[in-house]
């Protein structure tokens, strides 16, 4: 069977005794997090052992982590690693059996149940590895909260590093904490995502090829998280939160509430066929005055959809040039990051782009006009699911802001919420919030017009049917 080793960090009053009791194919590497000399029997490790001493402040199981990974002299193979502490026989009681199996294991594996009430274990069934009783936790990234029970540890933590951040009650705690480590890419799956997973403990494997390819990203994201887990307890908890994710384990995003069938067919407003329309619309505006707030155009996002109008390639950009125009510093770094945007969109990159538009909104959570051209992005790629939070998330911080509402009223109509379609792409029409925008911006006027005409007639012809219906039924 093929070699597996075992990273154990060995922190203050643990025992290793249980190592002895390891499968022949397991190979181990302490880390003595103790800050003495060792005083472990000679034959408390198995043959064939290495002993590594550690600072009582590398960071517990994190800090073997990073530094087992880091090391240039360790070569991950293709085999599974294990990481966990010396106490890992309490998180995993189960650790020995599935030793002794590591072909069931996946390439992100975590293998402990932690110390949760029974009942979970037992009715959470989902992830057992045959009878062998395996638990990740899963946990709101928001909140750090657990799915299922109540965790107090959690519900401290968070409030913490709210209150150590001033981060306000909505914020996301992971992505904010992944954004501090310099984690950019993880930061944005968080907030975009709802679910993380965590292992108690933490007790976990991972496949050599994900420890080959986490050493080799580029940046010193990873020698900067391994300084604040050794400079602050609360962010390594935070960081084994997101170790599994770290090593490649997607977060979970949960799906939006199914919708009717009739709503994505050629006979109401189809999906495909709005995003054509309005991206070619978008196409060709050409209003190089036009308003900052204005949405996204459609040379920043081309649509995947067939369209009987495609976008040209040379499609003019509607938003101007920081250069052309006198601009405060909010306005400035604004034109910067939309300038970062259109590069990345016309480099076929466009979930780049949408994560220099979150990340910008999340460093300054009163750039409502960033997130409107988020939402729009998400509504020319489709990501209807998407673009309707973005969109409201927006209004909820300025109401009124036009291009928000569009993006919004485009979305939902695509959606078949027809009701509230009607009333947004009205207000467009009437409301003095959205003069500017229809000054600005005659053809999506048009097309906002020509929505609610056809909604309205949408709604008619329901009504008309249903009345016969309610007539008959009265009979």
């Amino acid at each position: 069977m093929a070699l597996i080793t075992l990273v154990v960090a060995q922190l203050p009053a643990q025992d290793i005794g249980w190592l002895k009791d390891l499968p022949p194919h397991c190979r181990v590497v302490v880390h003595d997090h103790r800050g003495v000399a060792a005083d472990d029997a000679p034959d408390a490790l198995p043959e064939g052992s290495q002993r590594i001493t550690m600072t009582a402040s590398s960071g517990g199981v994190m800090g073997s982590f990073l530094a087992h990974v880091l090391d240039p002299a360790v070569d991950p193979g293709e085999q599974h690693t294990v990481f966990c502490d010396a106490d890992a026989p309490r998180h995993a009681p189960a650790l020995l059996q599935l030793l002794e199996d590591p072909q069931r294991w996946a390439d992100v594996q975590p293998l402990s149940i932690g110390a949760v009430p029974a009942e979970l274990v037992e009715r959470e069934a989902r992830d057992w590895i045959g009878a062998l009783p395996v638990r990740p936790e899963r946990y709101s990234l928001s909140t750090l909260a657990p799915l299922g029970w109540h965790d107090p540890n959690a519900e401290a933590l968070a409030s913490h590093y709210r209150r150590s951040h001033g981060l306000g009650a909505g914020a996301s705690v992971m992505a904010h904490f992944l954004a501090l480590a310099g984690l950019d890419a993880l930061a944005t799956s968080a907030a975009q995502s709802d679910l993380g997973l965590l292992a108690h403990g933490p007790v976990f494997a991972v496949r050599g090829p994900r420890l080959s390819a986490l050493r080799a990203q580029p940046g010193d994201a990873l020698q900067r998280l391994q300084l604040l887990c050794r400079a602050d307890p609360q962010l390594r908890q935070l960081a084994e939160r997101a170790v599994l994710h770290l090593c490649g384990l997607p977060m979970v995003r949960l799906d939006a509430l199914p919708r009717p069938i009739e709503a994505l067919t050629p006979t109401s407003l189809g999906m495909a066929r709005i995003v054509a329309s309005i991206d070619a619309l978008l196409a060709r505006a050409e209003n190089p005055a036009a308003d900052l707030s204005e949405p996204m155009p459609a040379a920043l996002a081309p649509v995947a959809a067939a369209s009987d109008a495609p976008v040209a390639a040379d499609a003019p950009s509607e938003i101007p040039d920081a250069a052309e125009i006198s601009l405060d510093p909010a306005a400035q770094r604004r034109e910067a990051v939309r300038a970062q945007v259109r590069d990345a969109v016309a480099e076929g990159r466009a979930q780049d782009a949408l994560a220099l538009l979150l990340q910008a909104t999340q460093a300054d959570p009163s750039e409502v006009d960033l997130l409107g051209d988020a939402a729009t992005l998400c509504f020319h790629r489709g990501d209807l699911a998407q673009a309707v939070p973005l969109a409201r998330r927006a209004l909820l911080r300025e109401p009124g802001h036009a291009p928000s509402q569009f993006a919004l009223a485009m979305s939902l109509a695509a959606l078949g919420e027809r009701i509230e379609a009607m009333v947004l792409f009205d207000d467009l029409m009437h409301a003095d919030s959205a003069r500017d925008f229809r000054g600005a911006h005659p053809d999506l006027t048009a097309v906002a017009a020509q929505q609610s005409h056809h909604l309205h007639q949408l709604d008619l012809q329901r009504r008309a049917h249903a009345r016969p219906l309610a007539v008959a039924l009265h009979d």
